[in-house]
């Protein structure tokens, strides 16, 4: 896109040393005023996270050449703030009770799909996690309930204790003699369960955007709706942050096993 820059302006080849506060300007700028991207016949302006984004991929580039001792300091950082493209703020979708309730009842070919879906809503495991679940990683604690321990979460590397209520195991598939290390869920790759979820909620008149990862903000957004406090509710989630990981690590069971348990008494 640099290159497109350059040759609106005439100046087909520059050096680093020019890339200087007025060029990072006007290269903002033009992305904003004139630059357009072809879809067959029609042309549209940028979005603000593509802005955004080439914005950040440009000071990746600069970053390094300053790293590297080839530019003295990345311009960007003279910009004042309006000059600048903002992180775009993400919307984060999540189901309804009553959402969640046609997302149970929508018609698919992929079952595995649609159990590791819901699953996740009472649950919150990431995607990568539920795609590696194995029935060993499924036990029964002390106190009889059925709890996911995982010591290992694929993003985080950190371990994580989820407990189980009644909802999420009715999303559970039938073990029948399936070995401990079995997969859970036979589930396609990322694409297909995407595209069929998408398909899912637009089949029950669900017009929100919703993906696999609306299951964990559905998750959060029903625990906090029951009255789960949100460090609880971070534990669930399997936050890392270090503030979550040390009020996670001090948490008891049995108010984790109560949080999951409160779902019930709203989709009742």
């Amino acid at each position: 896109m640099v290159a497109a820059y350059l040759d609106k302006t005439e100046r087909p080849q520059i050096t680093l040393t020019e890339i200087d506060r007025e060029f990072y300007k006007g290269f903002l700028a033009w992305m904003r005023g004139d630059y357009r991207v072809k879809r067959g016949a029609n042309e549209y302006a940028l979005t603000a996270t593509t802005l955004y984004n080439k914005q950040r991929q440009l000071n990746q580039v600069l970053n390094a050449a300053v790293r590297q001792g080839l530019l003295e300091a990345n311009p960007y950082a003279q910009l004042h703030a309006s000059e600048k493209y903002p992180k775009p703020k993400t919307a984060r979708d999540y189901l309804t009770v009553n959402e969640l309730k046609l997302m149970a009842q929508a018609p698919t070919k992929s079952r595995h799909t649609k159990e590791a879906f819901m699953f996740r809503c009472f649950t919150g495991l990431r995607l990568s996690d539920v795609m590696a679940l194995k029935w060993g990683d499924i036990v029964v604690n002390s106190d009889g309930v059925q709890e996911i321990r995982l010591k290992k979460q694929k993003k985080t590397a950190k371990p994580v204790v989820v407990p189980l209520n009644v909802l999420a195991l009715k999303w559970l598939p039938q073990r029948s003699d399936a070995p401990a290390g079995a997969l859970v869920y036979d589930l396609p790759e990322r694409t297909t369960c995407r595209v069929c979820v998408k398909a899912m909620a637009r089949r029950v008149g669900i017009t929100k955007n919703v993906c696999f990862h609306t299951s964990r903000h559905t998750c959060a957004t029903l625990n906090a709706t029951a009255g789960t406090d949100l460090y609880t509710i971070s534990g669930l989630l399997g936050h890392t942050s270090i503030r979550t990981t040390a009020i996670y690590a001090d948490l008891p069971l049995s108010t984790l096993s109560t949080a999951v348990n409160r779902l019930s008494d709203i989709l009742e």
